[in-house]
């Protein structure tokens, strides 16, 4: 998760991602969750992180916006990239994001859960909508 309630520049943030991945050999993904840290990633925090962790898995993007996500594939076609909100969730995976890590996935049936990784068709499309409406339980 981003660093929270101080607002790091985006240098500290770099510094701070490379450390936690420096103690561990594991994958790591980043949790980019402005509403909640009050911190935006950018595109070239990312690189950064890319560029000096080998274990840097990808990020959940838990952000309405589609714009960080849509600069990141432009530069990293191959990253893995998780929706982290429903509602963005069919946007992002128009954009081509690996899948979704979202609240309502504890509670949908498990016949919905491999929705968000099949390739998005008119039908698939449907039955998301159907499952995101449901989602109407949650508010932002």
């Amino acid at each position: 998760m981003t660093p929270f309630y101080c607002k790091p520049p985006e240098r500290a943030m770099v510094d701070y991602f490379l450390d936690v991945m420096a103690r561990t050999e594991l994958p790591v993904m980043i949790y980019h969750i402005p509403g909640r840290a009050g911190v935006r990633l950018t595109v070239d925090t990312i690189a950064a992180i890319r560029d000096h962790a080998p274990n840097f898995a990808g990020l959940k993007n838990t952000d309405e916006s589609t714009g960080l996500v849509t600069a990141i594939f432009n530069r990293f076609p191959d990253m893995k990239i998780f929706s982290g909100m429903e509602p963005p969730t069919l946007a992002m995976l128009a954009l081509g994001v690996s899948g979704a890590m979202i609240s309502v996935a504890n509670v949908i049936s498990r016949n919905e859960h491999h929705l968000p990784m099949a390739p998005l068709t008119p039908e698939l499309e449907k039955r998301l909508d159907g499952v995101l409406e449901r989602a109407g339980l949650l508010s932002y």
